[in-house]
């Protein structure tokens, strides 16, 4: 049985997913994420494991499911904050689902996974040169990885 999906809002929409990665360097105000279940934390050598075990935990159910949109919103991936963390998150975790997770896990299509990249700044990666920020910007859009600047959490609920 799969679990509802979670949602959350931007200046500009509503997002699907199944799972968020939140608070990348930053301080994380807990009331403004009441859906706190489906929201994970990465600060930590500790926090990264029980991410991979999580993205495990998803992509063993995911394997079973055999309606694709199910699949796809289950598959799909939101890390809010474009800065070196998050940059480095995103493409390791493009990484581990691409080269491991669509090897091992035959019911997964690789067009079934999807990263996103939240950034409320007009840019990723600020504080680098703006050149080499635009490529790397580039680079992840060119392996798949979706970014959306401007896009500042306002909330994040589970949809019922």
């Amino acid at each position: 049985m799969t679990q509802p999906a979670a949602g959350w809002h931007w200046l500009s929409g509503a997002l699907e997913y199944d799972y968020l990665v939140v608070a990348l360097a930053a301080a994380l105000t807990i009331s403004a994420f009441p859906a706190r279940a489906s929201i994970l934390d990465f600060k930590s050598l500790e926090d990264a494991v029980v991410l991979r075990e999580r993205i495990l935990d998803i992509c063993e159910h995911a394997d079973h499911v055999a309606d694709p949109a199910v699949r796809r919103q289950m598959l799909t991936f939101v890390v809010v904050g474009g800065g070196y963390t998050g940059v480095e998150l995103v493409s390791e975790m493009r990484d581990f689902l691409f080269h491991y997770v669509a090897e091992r896990y035959r019911g997964i299509p690789r067009a079934d996974i999807r990263l996103v990249v939240l950034e409320a700044a007009p840019e990723i990666l600020r504080g680098v040169h703006p050149k080499l920020a635009q490529h790397a910007a580039k680079r992840l859009r060119v392996e798949g990885i979706e970014i959306r600047l401007g896009a500042k959490v306002t909330r994040c609920s589970r949809r019922h």
